[in-house]
């Protein structure tokens, strides 16, 4: 396993269990685009009519001019569409080929080899490390780490990873990787599309290609019919209704005009005396007047015009990056009806910020104070994360990064570069803590920072601007309670003036302060809400995150506002019937620890109730395709 597979190896798995690389959709030809555009049924109806206007140009009951006419509109329509469809087909496959190749390091004949991701086979030993993707589904056999499987869950916390060993389940090698919520957040497992943010580490490949989870969802893409815009539906209505009241007149007005012909000639007898090729004239003339009015009735400028207008708001969209894979799907936007969005980056920043950071007595850290001081010499230096040559953030963990960020760079140099770390412990799951013994110019310091039950219940006093208190470690609790039932992470921060002992904390801890870190709700995120509902928008919450969390977030951004507004979490709506569910939807504002399939479902049950659905954020490809916008 060390020296990863042979060549000869990599051939037999790649022959048995196939290659990494994902099935591109065949592209258009400019003469299916072309022919699209009779797909339509006003444009059918035209079609017919040129048809019949060419026969009765040709009988010498009508003038060349009216066919040439319809064809040209037909053709100005036909051509208009297919270099839309082109031009969007064309920059759709430049940005695909721009962000389709990636590289990774795999072991090979004992040696490390810099590879094509799409050459992974099944059985490779692929290195894995801190800023990278996964490409292939496998699971982790060395090392420690930590994911963002926000693609596959929607989760924004890192799941951590540790190396699978003989004691665990064994692991299913090729075929069709089958997965649950549960799967992406065991300790082993790793799914191509996800991202190692923190640690590095060696992976076996178990599942390739369209066989991986992530896969398996774009390969449901083309399993799925494109469903009809609303403006697609309303313009095969008039078509129909066109077409229906057209053979209704034409007939009434035939009946008529021949009964009329009747009684002028004086009887049924008489009319047909005139002879068969006299009859046939007046049939036609007849017909060409029916046609006259049926052709009035006929918008035939319509489509040219709806085209005309697609492809000015394709251009524009595409000169502010925006690129509109479907161009006919542009109007539909202003008829949604049901907006499904993601939580992480899309209702939230799409990482932990501070929220508040308080002392023991529940008040603010004031910027300048001691505590405030002893805050910032903590984060600094107590702390995997730092400032890199440009000012930027880097290294650590989500949490890390973001308690940084209440220290500017020039601080964090001038602490770092003052103060000398003597001593530390890092953090890990039974201490629940991390630590650094200091030395400087205030003498021999230890800070510590960590889980805030931990800290607390190891007090004995807490600093404020005054100086050291005793502690209240109930009420420290209660400060604690309060924002964590608001889905908010607290950080406890202390000190100490011995040593950092062997095990746990010393007699004489103080507790600086307590911080509240949170993905918090986009400043902008409220309001625009507040105008999705104004305008008759339902908006629902379709996340990974857990229910908590979502229900906090959920009613920040505006999406719960009374009793009746539903939040529940997927496995609670997977098992109500489609009529329960049904019923229900109106009122779901958030649906929590969703899966694609969970989202596939909500689409489909909301198009099955009339409503134009359309998703934003990190959804899913099958999510997106069977949306109407």
């Amino acid at each position: 396993m060390k020296t990863g597979l042979t060549n000869e190896q990599v051939v037999k798995s790649r022959e048995q269990y196939g290659t990494n690389r994902l099935p591109e959709k065949k592209m258009k030809t400019g003469f299916q685009f072309f022919m699209e555009t009779f797909e339509d049924r006003l444009n059918q109806i035209l079609l017919a009519m040129m048809v019949v206007f060419t026969v009765l140009a040709v009988f010498g009951q009508g003038s060349y001019s009216e066919p040439i006419g319809v064809a040209i509109v037909l053709l100005a329509i036909a051509f208009i569409g297919m270099n839309t469809g082109l031009k969007s087909q064309k920059s759709e496959k430049e940005l695909r080929d721009k962000t389709s190749i990636h590289y990774c390091n795999v072991v090979r004949n004992g040696k490390i080899e810099h590879i094509n991701t799409d050459d992974l086979v099944v059985g490779d030993l692929v290195i894995v490390q801190s800023g990278e993707a996964i490409y292939a589904d496998g699971y982790l056999v060395e090392g420690n780490l930590k994911v963002d499987n926000s693609v596959l869950n929607g989760e924004s916390e890192p799941c951590k990873k540790s190396a699978w060993t003989k004691n665990n389940s064994p692991i299913e090698i090729g075929g069709k990787r089958k997965a649950n919520s549960n799967d992406f957040v065991n300790y082993y497992s790793l799914f191509s599309g996800t991202t190692v943010v923190d640690g590095e580490g060696k992976m076996i490949v178990t599942n390739v290609g369209t066989d991986t989870v992530n896969g398996q969802t774009i390969s449901t893409i083309d399993e799925i019919e494109e469903t009809k815009t609303s403006l697609e539906i309303q313009l095969e209505d008039l078509a129909g209704q066109i077409s229906k009241f057209g053979y209704i007149g034409a007939s009434i007005i035939v009946v008529a005009l021949i009964i009329t012909n009747i009684i002028q000639y004086g009887g049924i007898a008489e009319y047909f005396g005139m002879g068969w090729i006299s009859v046939l004239k007046n049939i036609l003339t007849i017909a060409v007047t029916a046609l006259t009015i049926i052709v009035a009735a006929v918008p035939e400028g319509l489509p040219l015009i709806i085209n005309l207008i697609t492809a000015q708001n394709a251009k524009i969209m595409i000169k502010h990056n925006v690129l509109a894979k479907h161009t006919n799907k542009i109007p539909e936007a202003g008829n949604i009806q049901l907006l499904c969005t993601d939580k992480t980056g899309t209702l939230t920043v799409g990482k932990l910020v501070p929220v508040e950071n308080v002392m023991g007595d529940g008040k603010k850290v004031v910027s300048g104070t001691m505590v405030d001081s002893l805050f910032k010499l903590n984060v600094a230096l107590n702390s995997s994360a730092m400032y890199d040559e440009d000012k930027n953030i880097v290294g650590g963990n989500a949490t890390e990064r973001a308690l940084l960020t209440m220290v500017d760079s020039d601080e964090y140099k001038s602490i770092t570069d003052s103060v000398k770390v003597t001593n530390a412990k890092s953090f890990n799951s039974a201490n629940k803590f991390s630590a650094v013994e200091t030395d400087g110019k205030d003498g021999k310091i230890t800070y510590y920072k960590g889980a805030p039950e931990k800290l607390i219940d190891a007090a004995v006093s807490y600093e404020d601007a005054n100086g050291s208190h005793q502690v209240d470690k109930n009420k420290l609790k209660e400060i604690v309670k309060s924002y964590t039932v608001k889905a908010m992470r607290v950080i406890a921060t202390g000190y100490s003036r011995s040593a950092l002992p062997e095990d746990g904390f010393p007699d004489d801890f103080i507790i600086t302060s307590l911080v509240a870190i949170r993905d918090d709700v986009r400043p902008e995120v409220p309001e625009a809400v507040a105008k999705m509902h104004d305008a008759g928008v339902q908006v629902m919450m379709v996340t990974g995150d857990v229910i908590d969390t979502a229900k906090a977030i959920a009613k920040d951004a505006g999406l719960i506002k009374n009793d009746t507004d539903i939040a529940m979490s997927a496995i609670d709506f997977d098992a109500l019937s489609d009529e329960e569910a049904k019923e229900k939807l109106p009122h779901i504002k958030v649906i929590a620890r969703a899966t694609p399939n969970t989202k596939l479902r909500i689409v489909r049950l909301a198009q099955e109730l009339g409503l134009c659905v359309g998703m934003t954020g990190k959804q899913h490809c099958p999510v997106l395709q069977e949306c109407r916008a």
